[in-house]
């Protein structure tokens, strides 16, 4: 081999070297979809980057898989942003403008939902929000969320203002339906007193946070109007495909994850 030849191998290898490298870290600050059905702007095993949307049809439905275990599932008819995902502070901040998701939090990771009418965080639980024209719905199925009005912060600042939640403990999947209603004890800053449930419309102010435990129901208002309710899951599960589909993921998710 010349000296010539040689000298492009060694650039030509570390060249591969260096792509490498950078690919490996790169994946890890991604977002990778991990299943497609029906009509959606993304295909399986596509990485999905901050600032990336995702869009389904009337029939579509994704699921996003992130590095740090945390799962989330786009419904039908839904645009979503992935504004930031930050394994190494244990964040992810995703944007809803139209339809709904489901998330799966594992205990540990901050995942911070934001709407048009509220932003909702968690610690460790499982949750949907679906969101309109004139109003955001958040049902907590397992552990508890805190919500607040919609705060169009710069990342950075939204996170360094979030409640100070503790995680919930961890539960194991129900076969049939979830369980039934659990009370969690959180601490959530600025609220002076837990709110379990609110009778009518309730004024939520930019800085107050509200604690939806298992197995209740908030819907935001545009004026920052609150209303709390208990939800009977075993009912939403048998009316709703889209949740018996999501309760049928996430068992197959937790039994895989302890083999």
């Amino acid at each position: 081999m010349t000296k010539r030849h040689l000298n492009w191998a060694i650039f030509l290898l570390f060249l591969s070297c260096t792509l490498m490298s950078a690919r490996t870290v790169a994946i890890s600050q991604y977002a990778r979809v991990s299943y497609v059905s029906g009509k959606a702007n993304v295909k399986p095993a596509q990485l999905v980057s901050p600032g990336n949307w995702i869009r389904t049809g009337s029939n579509g439905r994704v699921v996003l898989a992130f590095s740090n275990g945390h799962r989330l599932r786009v419904g039908p008819a839904s645009h979503i942003k992935l504004v930031a995902y930050k394994p190494q502070n244990k964040q992810t901040l995703v944007q809803v403008d139209k339809g709904k998701i489901w998330n799966r939090v594992k205990p540990g990771h901050r995942v911070v939902v934001r709407t048009r009418h509220s932003t909702a965080t968690v610690l460790g639980t499982a949750y949907q929000v679906s969101t309109e024209n004139t109003l955001t719905r958040t049902q907590v199925f397992d552990g508890s969320v805190g919500v607040t009005q919609s705060e169009n912060k710069p990342e950075n600042e939204l996170f360094l203002g979030l409640p100070n939640l503790k995680e919930p403990p961890q539960t194991e999947p129900q076969t049939g339906a979830f369980s039934a209603p659990t009370e969690v004890k959180l601490d959530v800053r600025e609220v002076p007193l837990t709110v379990k449930a609110v009778p009518g419309p309730y004024a939520v102010s930019q800085d107050q946070w509200l604690e939806i435990v298992k197995n209740q129901e908030i819907t935001m208002q545009a004026n920052g109007e609150a209303s709390i309710r208990q939800i009977d899951p075993k009912a939403l599960v048998q009316s709703d495909e889209w949740l018996r589909w999501n309760q049928s993921m996430d068992q197959t998710f937790m039994s895989q994850s302890q083999e």
